[in-house]
């Protein structure tokens, strides 16, 4: 999925397992994007926090450069149940907020536990 944001920049959300999403920033503009993300502003809803990894943290792209940000995530010693995040993407335009949603199920009778993170279709601005 791809949206055209209105700060000069293309984020496309890629999944790649059920450990691991990225991020591609695409700079649109005609000038240089610095981007960063800061670890105490994401905002963790519910009982565990930190249970993501981000790299790279910041970066800078000149006209029409991309780059891939890897999300990863430490689910090892969370409870089953529905957990969200939201990262701000701070850049000289502005900020982003993207939207994560990860489910841990609970165990079925089959003793089957698996582990899903899930990056929604939630932009805020």
């Amino acid at each position: 999925m791809q949206r055209k944001l209105k700060m000069g920049q293309m984020i496309s959300l890629i999944h790649v397992s059920d450990h691991e999403d990225r991020i591609v920033i695409q700079n649109t503009r005609g000038s240089t994007l610095r981007w960063k993300i800061y670890p105490g502003q994401i905002v963790y809803e519910g009982f565990s926090t930190g249970w993501l990894r981000i790299d790279p943290m910041e970066g800078e792209l000149k006209s029409w450069e991309h780059t891939l940000i890897i999300i990863r995530v430490e689910a090892v010693n969370l409870e089953p149940g529905l957990y969200n995040a939201v990262i701000p993407i701070e850049t000289n335009y502005g900020i982003e907020k993207i939207s994560l949603v990860m489910l841990i199920p609970y165990e079925s009778s089959e003793g089957i536990n698996v582990r899903r993170i899930t990056i929604s279709d939630a932009y805020e601005s």
